[in-house]
């Protein structure tokens, strides 16, 4: 799992559901129990979410 999770940090791969588990758990302070209750929906909301995010962040903003 080591090199699937380097592989997605580095390069943008795929990485394993459980990485997304726990960023989850980490980011919200939620149980591994609680978060495995959720519907699957709800993850791809999180997930659309962080990654719409995370490309607001990488772009540059142009100056007016």
């Amino acid at each position: 799992m080591s090199k699937a999770v380097y592989m997605g940090a580095a390069w943008g791969a795929p990485v394993p559901i459980e990485v997304i588990l726990w960023d989850l758990a980490e980011h919200t302070k939620w149980t591994l129990e609680y978060i495995d209750s959720l519907p699957l929906e709800r993850l791809h909301e999180w997930l659309s979410i962080q990654d719409g995010r995370a490309r607001a962040m990488d772009r540059p903003r142009k100056r007016k």
